[in-house]
């Protein structure tokens, strides 16, 4: 299974994200170098497709998101494994 990273710098680059969700892949959405205002509508976007496709979505951070199909479930120690660096090349 493939993951797609979506790091958009306009709400057109949002699209892609829901594209892929609707291909049943999961997403990280990175909304880190977006301004304040843009973060609002590409999320309230992204809420309605995640509503619309019964997906699931989790904060990773305070500015990253993880979003999954319903066919994937969201492991909840998700954002534990990463705060205490489970990964050795973080």
């Amino acid at each position: 299974m493939k993951l797609y990273i979506c790091e958009p710098r306009r709400y057109e680059d949002c699209t892609r994200a829901v594209d892929e969700l609707k291909n049943r892949k999961p997403v990280v959405l990175n909304l880190e170098n977006v301004d304040i205002d843009m973060k609002k509508q590409i999320f309230e976007f992204i809420k309605g497709a995640v509503y619309a496709l019964e997906a699931s979505i989790q904060k990773i951070s305070r500015e990253i998101f993880i979003i999954a199909p319903n066919n994937v479930q969201i492991d909840g120690q998700l954002k534990e494994k990463l705060e205490k660096n489970y990964f050795p090349w973080k």
